[in-house]
């Protein structure tokens, strides 16, 4: 999080901005397996298998009200990191991130939706080709459209990466049917 969203608010101690600085000199971002996803990985995997404990242990509309609760205070983290402006990095790693992921897909485990496992491979798909195919549209937008609406207006660029990441994939997943190597993206 120091990294990124909290990125302003760390680096005003020198010694914290010189290890940033020299982390930055050798890795264009934080996002990597090690900084951003090893938490999400972790959760993963203790949620796998402790999934029979996790899904009994409390009825659907309390985890339910836990995760309307650490969505609201995600929100206000995130327009707090905002207001202060020490999001010089992005606002992609929050605290309350954690705790809503957890409540959230915990909350999902406990709905009962007919054929979810295929649902859920579908979004496995979609999920992994969405992480992998999102610096197509960035890249794009940046190289040729840098001074544009698109990229200015936080919301817009937001709903276009959104959807052309969201289309690439599904051209990946169909053409998968007739090319068979495809699949090997997801």
């Amino acid at each position: 999080m120091g990294g990124s969203s909290y990125y302003g608010l760390f680096t005003k101690v020198p010694f914290i901005e010189s290890i940033y600085n020299t982390y930055y000199s050798f890795f264009d971002s934080i996002k990597n397996g090690v900084c951003f996803g090893l938490i999400f990985v972790c959760m993963g995997a203790m949620i796998a298998e402790k999934e029979e404990r996790i899904v009994s242990k409390s009825p659907m509309w309390k985890t339910g009200i836990w995760c309307v609760v650490f969505a609201i205070l995600l929100a206000v983290e995130a327009i707090a990191v905002g207001i202060f402006d020490w999001n010089t990095k992005g606002v992609d790693t929050i605290a309350m991130l954690v705790p809503f992921s957890f409540f959230f897909f915990s909350f999902l485990l406990k709905w009962n939706i007919k054929g979810k496992d295929n649902l859920f491979l579908t979004l496995r798909k979609y999920s992994l080709l969405m992480f992998l195919c999102q610096r197509i549209p960035l890249s794009i937008i940046d190289m040729f459209f840098g001074e544009s609406i698109i990229a200015t207006n936080s919301m817009l660029y937001f709903a276009v990466v959104l959807c052309a990441t969201m289309l690439i994939s599904f051209i990946i997943i169909q053409a998968s049917k007739k090319v068979k190597f495809l699949k090997y993206l997801y």
